[in-house]
């Protein structure tokens, strides 16, 4: 800031009394410093040039360079930039934040399927596809943020459109709901086509011959050997089957299939073939014959205590007389591909390989799903005195009790007592 005085002459002793201070202001200026001006008659103007004052405690003045321009105009850049990363910082944090908490009321529940071996990546696809969440690829970073673990497979509820992020890796924690399932419950000695047909009837949709001949093909057991078609080991027991597999044959066969070898392990199976060797002569019993055995014991067996009985005289026939028929009516039956009442003579003579009315031996395969007493029974045929000796047995009561011996008369004569 420039000063002025004016006074009559150039010396400051001749300065008027209220310009005295401010002549000692210029204490320490040169000549050089400050120019005087004829400004009209006995008075003139000194200007000092722009200065800074600096006011000391003695009031004197010291003069500053005008020298900060360059600072000023870099602090000015530093203080500037330093504002936009914190405005960028600051609004991307809010964007951020708004991604994992939209807010808002969350009140539009959204069904969400975890679909089977689904991995993070996809699950956050699917989770912003049905807008719970808003940005797939930030939920799966925050996820794992949370060490989020495994997710299962299954449906989950209480998910909302534009959820928050912590609340939808919480619920995917506790896991799915329970699935949602209808029972069914086969009866032992049920045929193979007899299954069939109570699936369909349940599950309609799983009314696909080609589904089911694929699925036959395609089920596994240690069991069953590789040439041998689906026939007992269907075992009879009830099952759940969950919506979602309504229309899929597959999935019931195959717990059907794993429960038969759960019971086949329990009761020890696979030692068939030493725990009744001799027991059939001649004749190898493997586990998958102790199978057809326990499906013909179910066939003809009407009381829990004849089930073991029965088992010994098949194998005592296959020992005692193995080029005679068996003499089965349940394989007649299963021939004929019809449950009737009563045989004919005509229906007694069919040609096939299941007739055990005319061909010795056992058949091909099980003529039904035997059920686990039956396969005990199979498996642990009667030891009672004389049981090694039984060939014959015939209904006696209504109660459905058979009468067993090795005499051919005295079966002949039970008989005449069957009821009616």
């Amino acid at each position: 800031m420039a000063r002025t005085s004016r006074s009559s002459s150039g010396t400051t002793d001749q300065l008027p009394a209220e310009l005295t201070d401010d002549a000692d202001d210029l204490a320490g200026a040169t000549d050089t410093d400050v120019e005087w001006v004829e400004d009209g008659v006995d008075e003139y103007e000194f200007i000092v040039p722009d200065v800074e004052w600096d006011d000391d405690d003695d009031e004197s003045y010291v003069y500053v360079p005008e020298d900060r321009g360059v600072v000023r105009k870099i602090t000015a850049v530093v203080v500037s930039l330093f504002i936009f990363v914190f405005l960028v910082i600051g609004l991307g944090g809010y964007w951020l934040y708004s991604q994992v908490n939209p807010g808002g009321a969350q009140t539009e529940t959204v069904a969400f399927v975890v679909p089977k071996d689904a991995g993070l990546a996809t699950i956050s696809r699917l989770l912003e596809e049905k807008e719970i969440i808003t940005n797939a690829t930030i939920f799966r970073y925050y996820a794992k943020s949370k060490n989020l673990p495994g997710i299962r497979a299954g449906e989950y509820d209480k998910l909302y459109k534009n959820d928050s992020m912590d609340h939808v890796i919480e619920r995917l924690k506790q896991g799915p709901l329970p699935p949602k399932f209808t029972e069914v419950t086969f009866a032992e000695g049920l045929w193979l086509n007899d299954t069939v047909l109570k699936i369909t009837e349940k599950y309609p949709d799983m009314a696909n011959p080609q589904a089911f001949a694929q699925a036959a093909k395609d089920l596994k057991s240690k069991y069953r050997p590789a040439d041998k078609p689906l026939d007992g080991f269907l075992f009879p027991a009830g099952y759940r089957v969950a919506d979602s597999d309504k229309g899929d044959p597959q999935k019931l066969l195959d717990q059907m299939v794993k429960k038969f070898e759960q019971v086949g392990d329990e009761i020890g199976l696979k030692d068939a073939e030493t725990k009744l060797n001799g027991v059939a002569g001649k004749t190898k019993i493997t586990p998958y014959e102790v199978i057809i055995v326990a499906s013909l014991v179910e066939a003809e067996a009407k009381v829990p205590e004849d089930r073991a009985r029965i088992a010994r005289v098949i194998y005592n026939r296959l020992k005692l007389t193995p080029n005679e028929p068996i003499g089965i009516d349940a394989t007649v039956l299963y021939a004929l591909g019809e449950h009737k009442q009563e045989l004919t003579k005509t229906d007694l003579d069919i040609d096939s390989p299941f007739n055990l009315r005319k061909k010795a031996g056992l058949t091909p395969n099980p003529i039904n799903s035997p059920g686990k007493e039956s396969l005990i029974a199979a498996l642990n045929p009667s030891t009672e005195p004389g049981a090694d000796r039984w060939q014959y047995y015939v209904l006696i009561d209504k109660e459905g009790h058979h009468f067993f011996t090795s005499n051919y008369n005295e079966f002949l004569n039970a008989s005449k007592n069957q009821p009616k």
